[in-house]
């Protein structure tokens, strides 16, 4: 497939088929949990991510807002923290890593105070938990990071995501009453995930009545330098939700695996490998496990084909050049020569 494909035309669903896309709550590992925003009784509940010099000073300007509490404070000196917590004086929750204080389900809103070259990732994750965001001046740090949070700035796209993926086409008013939106809004929302390239229209129909489709359903996703700066922004910001959630559904299988009976047990399995392969070689072993997965992924949008003993399973795999090898050349056995792929007379 040309590179140009490579994230606007391939789902953030892997070779699992993809129960859901969406990333839950995780206390320490993990994005948050995508929830709506109700703020109890009409008085607004924030966090602040970041309690540093900026930080503090916002606070003490919040504080004496009614209309609006402070409930969760987040940093990483712990110095700044008990700054921010001596300013605001209401004893809010602490934390030291943001992404704890967003799964928070009594906060509303948070400002991001921290400085700017994380103010991306941070501002990606609240958007991805359903918090209203205020985040300090630039909002990003590069501008390719402004498309990734344009792509990712409403959670509804990926509850989206993940019914196509798992009910197939459907049109804006049958993905409202699936996702208990109105038609009109996912509709708008249906119309973005297409312009990022992660869906496109099935045929039949027109206006809300068009449906919609995932482009690929479980196919590899792969960025190469030449991958325009924007698509790669959008993908890399997508594949950290997707590995968040892959993460999380292993853990909840762990957590629960005693309530399956023998035969489930015996037939899940983890596995990891090792070895020395040419980046050919990888590619291969890459296409040839998405072909194994084929057969199973086409139920799901023929679940006549499904049958009644069968289980939603998920599975994901990384493969990838270990880091800490980067700049070892391949062993080579006593009394040989490195191969270094050119034949015939050594000397040449």
């Amino acid at each position: 497939m040309s590179h140009e494909k490579d994230l606007t035309r391939r789902d953030v669903v892997k070779a699992a088929g993809a129960a859901t896309v969406v990333a839950a709550a995780r206390k320490l590992e993990g994005a948050p949990a995508i929830q709506k925003v109700r703020a109890a009784n009409n008085q607004v509940q924030y966090g602040m991510i970041g309690t540093g010099s900026r930080g503090s000073y916002l606070l003490k300007h919040l504080k004496s807002i009614d209309s609006g509490r402070c409930v969760a404070l987040c940093d990483i000196q712990q110095e700044n923290l008990d700054h921010g917590v001596q300013t605001i004086g209401n004893n809010p929750k602490t934390f030291k890593d943001y992404r704890e204080l967003l799964v928070q389900k009594d906060v509303d809103a948070v400002f991001v105070t921290v400085p700017l070259f994380v103010h991306f990732p941070v501002t990606r994750d609240a958007l991805m938990a359903g918090k209203h965001v205020f985040c300090e001046k630039c909002l990003v740090f590069k501008a390719e990071e402004v498309h990734a949070l344009r792509a990712l700035a409403h959670p509804l796209r990926l509850r989206l995501l993940e019914e196509l993926t798992m009910r197939g086409p459907l049109t804006a008013t049958e993905a409202a009453e699936r996702v208990g939106e109105s038609p009109s809004s996912c509709s708008f929302h249906l119309r973005t995930l297409a312009k990022y390239g992660f869906i496109e229209e099935a045929a039949g129909g027109t206006g809300r009545q068009r449906p919609w489709r995932v482009v690929t359903t479980g196919n590899r996703w792969a960025t190469t330098r030449d991958t325009p700066a924007a698509e790669w922004a959008a993908g890399e910001a997508l594949s950290a939700v997707v590995r968040e959630r892959d993460q999380r559904l292993l853990d909840e299988h762990l957590a629960h695996r005693d309530q399956l009976d023998d035969v489930w047990l015996r037939s899940a399995f983890n596995s990891n490998f090792g070895g020395w392969l040419t980046p050919a070689e990888l590619d291969e072993l890459g296409e040839r496990l998405t072909e194994l997965w084929q057969p199973y992924l086409a139920r799901l949008t023929r679940q006549t084909d499904i049958p009644a003993e069968a289980r939603l399973v998920h599975m994901f795999a990384y493969a990838f050049p270990r880091a800490d090898y980067y700049d070892e050349a391949p062993p080579v056995a006593e009394g040989e020569t490195p191969d270094d792929g050119r034949d015939g007379d050594p000397d040449a």
